[in-house]
């Protein structure tokens, strides 16, 4: 993918899986995690470490795709609020 920020931001807002293939210091910049999980909340697993561990990305991840749970922070995964939009969104979250 592109180097710079603004066509990272363009590709994962359509593609947010794309964020995988992202050089690693963008896919720390919150605003390109951001765009990358309202287009499929999986995508949070090729975020960086630090924001996979941030609940509101956490939260917006599993409110896209409740599959996220997996990927989220361990941490979340006891999170009763996070736990229930993540089933509430995917029944087959509550496996993860």
């Amino acid at each position: 993918l592109p180097g710079d920020a603004a066509s990272v931001l363009a590709v994962v807002s359509v593609s947010g899986r794309a964020l995988r293939h992202v050089a690693p210091e963008l896919r720390a910049d919150r605003g390109i995690v951001e765009a990358a999980i309202r287009q499929d909340g999986r995508s949070l697993r090729h975020a960086e470490a630090g924001l996979r561990a941030d609940r509101r990305l956490a939260l917006a991840a599993v409110a896209q795709s409740g599959r996220a749970l997996e990927d989220v922070a361990p941490k979340f995964r006891a999170d009763v609020d996070l736990v229930l939009v993540a089933v509430t969104q995917c029944g087959d979250a509550f496996g993860f």
